[in-house]
């Protein structure tokens, strides 16, 4: 009898061997990964490690991510580098800010523009800097009222501002009328006044 040998190889690793769930997730100030796994059935498969844009460091902040694995030999399968996956895409968290209204005196410097974020809008370790909220006063500095807008260039954040109303007031002031005399039979003099010194 002649003895033989059979040889069973290795196996390429395809797409078809994998388990993957690419569907969009909404930024939370946190790592979001994408789970890679062999598919039920699959035995032997190496280690998967995935990458992010060819980066292994799981993304936290939002954007559009290409994601490609790479599988290390395993007891059945040969190893794989920079196996395409598909995008994955963190969106942006919507918020909504509010403008305050504000108020200032005819003459006197206007005050600070500023935002009210309802409780619970933030999240992770994100402050205030991360929406990225720029306020604008419509042009104007007589008395009157005056829109205020803003903008955001946030890049984890789909900001909404809530306009908001700047109104400027008329200037209290007190003015005193100058004691006059002439006489009888003269032409009256002009009546004139006095402005206190910073009115």
């Amino acid at each position: 009898m002649v003895v033989g040998n059979y040889e069973i190889t290795a196996k390429a690793p395809t797409i078809e061997d994998l388990s993957y769930d690419l569907t969009n997730k909404e930024y939370n100030g946190q790592e979001q990964a994408v789970e890679v796994t062999a598919k039920a059935g699959i035995v032997g498969l190496g280690t998967i490690t995935v990458k992010y844009n060819g980066n292994t460091e799981v993304p936290v902040n939002a954007g559009t991510y290409n994601v490609t694995v790479d599988i290390a030999t395993g007891a059945n399968y040969d190893s794989a580098t920079d196996m395409q996956i598909g995008t994955y895409t963190i969106t942006k968290k919507a918020v909504t800010v509010k403008a305050d209204n504000k108020t200032s005196v005819y003459g006197d410097a206007l005050v600070e523009l500023t935002y009210t974020i309802p409780e619970g809008t933030l999240v992770g370790s994100d402050d205030k800097s991360a929406l990225g909220v720029t306020l604008v006063k419509e042009d104007g500095i007589i008395v009157g009222n005056y829109k205020i807008t803003g903008t955001s260039n946030s890049a984890n954040y789909d900001v909404t501002v809530e306009p908001a109303n700047y109104e400027i007031t008329k200037k209290v002031a007190t003015v005193r009328a100058d004691n006059k005399t002439s006489v009888y039979g003269d032409a009256l003099v002009e009546l004139t006044y006095t402005i206190p010194e910073g009115t």
